[in-house]
């Protein structure tokens, strides 16, 4: 079995296990009839409680904009990152003023066609007292001649006021550049034999086709959560080596029943025992 190059190239293991078959994936084409998902807020705001939000929130952004210390790590309302969220989506959509009253009581946006997919909160900073400013990256879609294009990861900072358990927008999205992130230096892989590949690689197939067979490949069937169910039509896993404390790395390729595919990518743990070498544990790869 082997993927395409990009996956990575095969480790040289001639016994396989027991080979799975995979199928073509083409991609699904963007249905242009779909509805734009929308989601509702958990709360709506009486206009006093936002009016007294707005004008407390404003006082702080008139005055002084006091950066609590770091040492203070203050802890953020569950609610200020799904607000900013919600509000960010609504507004580039352009969503109508009594939709996006529930998590905003300022001038609502113009009419507007941005298709959003997708909306994350990244980054959450106090800036006052029961103030913040929260970086929100968003996936989005622009019309272009009659159809949606795909644009640029975009960044924005909305600034979100709290009042109890409560959060509401203060003020429109700013578009922002994307916040500096400083990832991982890539590990270096190693080697791995034959027989270790195989039984990786066999494990981590069974696994997403739901196979009862995975458990007799497992230490201990009762410290891995199997599949009941598989998640996956078509699945096939490939070794690329192993990490610095000889966790294997596993690419797969798999394919939904609407033949979507995705590229997953796991560590496997594995230890000897009196039948050969076993599972202990799986888990996301780290590259």
């Amino acid at each position: 079995m082997t993927l395409p190059k990009q996956l990575g190239h095969p480790v040289d293991d001639r016994d396989e296990i027991a080979p799975h078959r995979r199928v073509g994936c083409g991609a699904t084409p963007l249905q242009e009839e779909t509805p734009l998902p929308t989601r509702t807020s958990r709360r709506v705001w009486p206009p006093v409680a936002g009016a007294a939000l707005i004008a407390a929130a404003l006082t702080g952004l008139l005055t002084t904009k006091a950066i609590v210390p770091a040492s203070a790590t203050p802890s953020v309302p569950p609610a200020v990152a799904g607000t900013a969220e919600l509000f960010t989506s609504l507004y580039l959509a352009g969503a109508s003023p009594d939709r996006i009253a529930r998590v905003f009581t300022g001038e609502p946006p113009p009419p507007g066609g941005t298709w959003v997919n997708q909306a994350a909160a990244v980054a959450v900073d106090q800036v006052g007292t029961d103030l913040w400013e929260v970086t929100v990256a968003v996936d989005s879609l622009e019309p272009s001649e009659g159809q949606f294009e795909a644009v640029p990861l975009g960044f924005y900072l909305v600034p979100i006021a709290t009042m109890g358990d409560t959060a509401m927008a203060v003020g429109a999205p700013a578009r922002v550049t994307a916040p500096a992130f400083a990832g991982p230096t890539a590990a270096s892989t190693a080697p791995v034999a034959a027989d270790k590949a195989a039984v990786a690689r066999q494990f981590v197939e069974l696994h997403l086709m739901a196979d009862p067979e995975a458990a007799h490949l497992l230490v201990n069937p009762a410290a891995v959560d199997l599949f009941s169910a598989p998640p996956y039509e078509d699945v096939a896993a490939e070794v690329v080596g192993a990490d610095s404390l000889g966790r294997i790395i596993v690419v797969v390729l798999a394919a939904t029943a609407s033949a979507a595919e995705h590229r997953l990518e796991y560590l496997v743990t594995l230890e000897a025992s009196e039948a050969g070498w076993r599972v202990s544990a799986i888990g996301a790869a780290t590259r």
